[in-house]
């Protein structure tokens, strides 16, 4: 990733290396303020126009746990230049989403091999 810098940037909130649902509440709220930074700060680069192309990844797990809230994601998306295009990615998509995103496009697994 390093080589693709400046061009791509990478960006990393959370700092557990356990599954949100294994941590403890304590460790829950900690990762919660980290994720709500996160997405504060996504929110900045776009209120900034400060990239094309935004990709939030596990966006869905985030709202599927409850860290952030529908108002949150409408506000982030409010922020996005007319060009910018937004990717998020996870498993269960709102109904809310649909209305939000431009596109969506469904991946599923077919076969898991592990």
């Amino acid at each position: 990733m390093q080589r693709l810098e400046p061009e791509i940037k990478v960006f990393h909130f959370e700092k557990s290396e356990e599954r949100y649902e294994e941590l403890s509440e304590q460790e829950k709220t900690e990762e919660n303020r980290n994720i709500r930074n996160g997405v504060n700060f996504a929110r900045k680069v776009l209120l900034n126009d400060e990239c094309s192309l935004l990709v939030l990844d596990e966006l869905l797990g985030v709202i599927d746990n409850g860290v952030v809230t529908k108002e949150d994601v409408q506000t982030l998306f409010g922020a996005k230049a007319e060009e910018t295009q937004i990717i998020v990615t996870g498993r269960t998509l709102p109904d809310y989403m649909r209305e939000l995103a431009d596109e969506i496009y469904q991946i599923r697994t077919e076969k898991n091999e592990t």
